[in-house]
């Protein structure tokens, strides 16, 4: 989310502008009988003025609320670090489909117009 967050005082900022603030803990259980567990931050429908602030309120006027999954996005944080780490790419080049690989480097291989295992193996007998 590209949402400011403010742990000490539990509410959030949407790119506009509009806060939400943290307004209680909900649950949704799903098909399958597991439960979610929620977080409910709901938009200050006024501003500093007291004006009614139209971006905080759907289109039929109702104070515009977000659900957040704490668990969830703990583990969206995790595998994010996990794979922003270049080490997993780079030991990609070398573990991923070394045959094609090694046929491609030390053979000179850069197709392959024979099917079936029999075939194969007749063409890559060197003469």
């Amino acid at each position: 989310m590209n949402w400011k967050y403010d742990a000490q005082n539990a509410y959030y900022v949407n790119p506009v502008g509009v806060r939400f603030n943290f307004k209680r803990y909900a649950y949704r259980n799903d098909k399958y009988g597991f439960r979610r567990d929620f977080k409910v931050y709901q938009a200050e429908k006024n501003d500093e003025n007291h004006h009614i602030n139209t971006q905080a309120l759907t289109l039929y006027g109702n104070t515009k609320y977000i659900m957040v999954n704490p668990q969830w996005e703990y583990f969206k944080a995790k595998t994010r670090k996990s794979l922003s780490n270049s080490n997993n790419y780079s030991r990609r080049k070398y573990d991923v489909e070394t045959v094609f690989g090694n046929l491609k480097a030390y053979l000179g291989f850069t197709r392959f117009t024979v099917r079936g295992l029999k075939k194969t193996k007749d063409k890559l007998e060197l003469p």
